[in-house]
């Protein structure tokens, strides 16, 4: 769904299969890290001496009461302190900041707290959403001449921030032969979400796959009279006819900058492309470009010769594009 917590059917108090479940205690953590550097630092400083030990940086400075600064990264040392002084700024800094900790814990906790809200999808409201869902994309299949190599199955789901007021209700309909899917969304309150009324689905055809899968490119090749063939390797030294160039450019150049595509292609964390030729069971011909950034896959599909986005891949989730 996005940002947010997701489940199938429910959203835990602390949404335990979405982003915020630690939320607070990681807000906590980095307060109470923050303020005792900042307390300890203070001590030191008022006294003329050094280092200032950076719990984000992991690095130490030493601040000479006159002259430059020096950098340590990961290594502790003790240029003007004994372990017994470093013990006593410690244990004085310590009980300073505690105060300022339970403080913050009551503020935090409060406010926080008082506005979650746990919402559940009931099962008999998930089955009347998947019916509709079910219905609604038969039809609409139908009034577009397309027919389904399998059948439509559809799953209902929601999403929310525990502190904000809306739920994003979701109901994928997808075809798993082919990996046909769309989804149908709406936002609604929670309240509304409890008793399953005035939730009106809309379809994101915008979004949609003709085709998908998730175990990478090369897995196209399970859907019936679909072929992936393997392309060179692109590395920055590479030569390019003018096509090939156009499509780099549209796949790394998003934000149009103009970047030099051999600097692009270095980029990425193998410093190459690779390349593939997809044919869909219609006949139709695209080009696959792929790359990895962050030890995760990520690809473009284009109609073969043109730079039209014709489909993507998203750490190995495949999804190709209702093409014209």
């Amino acid at each position: 769904m996005g940002s947010g917590c997701f489940s199938s059917k429910t959203g835990p108090l602390l949404c335990e299969d979405g982003e915020p479940k630690y939320l607070i205690e990681l807000f906590l953590l980095m307060l109470g890290a923050a303020t005792f550097q900042y307390q300890l630092n203070s001590n030191l400083i008022s006294q003329g001496r050094g280092p200032v030990y950076n719990f984000f940086s992991r690095s130490i400075k030493e601040r000479p009461l006159f002259g430059g600064e020096v950098f340590i990264p990961g290594h502790f040392r003790e240029p003007n302190f004994t372990f017994g002084e470093w013990r006593q700024q410690i244990s004085r800094t310590g009980g300073k900041i505690m105060k300022i900790l339970i403080l913050a814990l009551g503020l935090v906790s409060g406010s926080a707290f008082a506005a979650l809200e746990d919402v559940e999808l009931s099962d008999k409201c998930a089955a009347k959403l998947e019916n509709e869902v079910l219905k609604s994309e038969t039809d609409y299949l139908k009034a577009n001449g397309e027919v389904v190599a399998s059948e439509i199955k559809a799953s209902a789901g929601i999403g929310y921030w525990p502190a904000r007021p809306e739920v994003s209700i979701s109901v994928k309909a997808e075809d798993e032969l082919d990996g046909r899917y769309v989804h149908w969304v709406a936002k609604a309150s929670k309240e509304d979400v409890r008793q399953c009324k005035n939730i009106n689905l809309v379809r994101r055809t915008a979004s949609a796959c003709r085709f998908s899968r998730d175990e990478g490119p090369s897995s196209l090749e399970e859907i019936k009279g679909m072929t992936y063939k393997n392309g060179r390797d692109i590395k920055p030294g590479s030569r390019l006819n003018e096509i090939e160039e156009a499509q780099i450019r549209a796949f790394l150049d998003v934000d149009q900058r103009g970047t030099p595509i051999a600097e692009m292609i270095k980029s990425t964390d193998d410093g190459e492309l690779s390349t593939a030729t997809v044919t869909l069971p219609d006949g139709k011909v695209l080009d696959y470009y792929g790359a990895y950034g962050g030890d995760n896959p990520y690809g473009q599909f284009f109609l073969s010769g043109t730079t039209e986005n014709a489909g993507s891949n998203g750490d190995g989730s495949i999804c190709i594009n209702y093409l014209k």
